[in-house]
């Protein structure tokens, strides 16, 4: 896990790509977790790392959810 703490205090939403990947966050910070707004994206985590489809299927799901306010 490349999360820390002090990245959930800083963050206003925090994405998930699994349901499991944000159980995972959950579980280990449960009070930095408690009132943060969070969404799975429901991408399987079946890429490599930097995988130009992956950073693609991000950016079609990730950009939406930056430019709408109630986000």
């Amino acid at each position: 896990m490349t999360v820390s703490a002090n990245d959930l205090k800083w963050a206003d939403l925090v994405l998930f790509m699994e349901k499991k990947h944000r159980q995972r966050v959950v579980t280990k910070f449960p009070s930095e977790m408690k009132y943060k707004d969070n969404q799975v994206l429901d991408i399987e985590d079946n890429y490599r790392f930097m995988d130009p489809l992956l950073i693609d299927i991000l950016h079609d799901c990730v950009t939406p959810l930056l430019l709408d306010d109630n986000a």
